[in-house]
C-alpha cells in the first residue's frame, strides 16, 4: 500500500463500561490511537425499522497493520463513527488491516 492513499486521518477508539451511579452500567469510549487510514464506500442501504427508516453505509477502511485492533472498537473520522465489523489481515503479511465497518447503526 502506498502511502499516499492513507489520506484520512481516523481514531482508533475503544469502549470500556463504567458504572452509571444508579446500579447500571453506561459505556464510554476512549481513544487508542490516531492513524492515517483510506476510507471506501461500498455500499448503502435503508429499511423501515419499528416505524423508523433506518439507514446503513459500509465502508472498507484501509490502515498499517496494528495488533490488537478488534470488532469491539471503532474508527471516528470527524463526526462520524464507523463500527468495525470485520477485521481482515491479508494475505496474513501483517502490512495492512482492511476493515469492515457499518456506519449509522448502534453498536
Amino acid at each position: 500500500m502506498r502511502a499516499a492513499t492513507l489520506r484520512h486521518r481516523v481514531i482508533l477508539q475503544s469502549s470500556a463500561a463504567t458504572a452509571d451511579g444508579g446500579g447500571g452500567a453506561a459505556t464510554v469510549w476512549s481513544d487508542v490511537a490516531t492513524l492515517w487510514a483510506s476510507i471506501e464506500p461500498l455500499r448503502g442501504a435503508e429499511r423501515l425499522t419499528a416505524q423508523q427508516l433506518e439507514s446503513r453505509l459500509s465502508h472498507r477502511v484501509r490502515l498499517r497493520h496494528r495488533d490488537g485492533v478488534t470488532t469491539a472498537m471503532r474508527i471516528k473520522f470527524g463526526t462520524r463513527i464507523f463500527n468495525i465489523r470485520a477485521v481482515i489481515n491479508p494475505a496474513m503479511r501483517n502490512r495492512l488491516l482492511e476493515l469492515l465497518c457499518e456506519e449509522g447503526v448502534a453498536t
